[in-house]
């Protein structure tokens, strides 16, 4: 197994820290950039941070992740992105709100255009029922009548048999009012 005089790993875990502190630098200003990327697009059109944003970037070549944390444009953005996220949230909940008065109008739209269609539908059906006693009652006042001509053909039978056209009249008459009777009493109409 060879020696290892040590210079050699120690050469190669400076190499290997300094790639690795390379790469964390830049992963570390990728992040500020797009941390500070996403306080910038927060700003609304017309923002008076706007302007400072601009002024520094341009100072600093192009983004502002030269700047400390604790720096006061910074911390105007991040109070800036804290509203503007409170304002989107706010109208977020107004929105649902919205939604929510609009679905439950349009359930009550529903509820009143069903009861409105359960109201007529009774009205109809009232009227319809009410139709059906007037008519029964007028089937009935005529078969009272017909029950009435009965009794008179019954009461003068005997004079009427006499003279056989007049018998042959009250047969005729007979059957005629069965089938009245029958045809009447089956035409009767319905109050369900």
């Amino acid at each position: 197994m060879p020696k290892h005089t040590g210079r050699g790993d120690n050469m190669n875990e400076k190499e290997i820290s300094g790639k690795l502190l390379a790469g964390a630098q830049a992963a570390e200003s990728s992040l500020a950039r797009s941390q500070y990327d996403e306080l910038e697009a927060a700003l609304p059109e017309g923002h008076p941070l706007q302007e400072q944003v601009e002024k520094y970037k341009a100072e600093l070549g192009g983004d502002l992740s030269g700047l400390p944390e604790n720096h006061p444009l910074i911390l105007q953005m991040k109070a800036a992105k804290e509203r503007y996220d409170a304002d989107i949230a706010e109208e977020t909940e107004e929105a649902q709100d919205k939604a929510k008065e609009v679905k439950k109008a349009k359930k009550l739209d529903r509820e009143k255009a069903r009861k409105d269609r359960l109201a007529q539908e009774d009205e109809q059906d009232r009227l319809r029922k009410g139709a059906a006693t007037e008519v029964n009652q007028q089937i009935d006042n005529v078969l009272d009548s017909i029950r009435g001509m009965y009794k008179v053909l019954a009461d003068h039978e005997e004079n009427l048999n006499i003279h056989p056209i007049s018998r042959a009249r009250c047969l005729r008459l007979k059957r005629m009012l069965v089938a009245v009777e029958r045809g009447l009493s089956e035409s009767r109409m319905s109050k369900v």
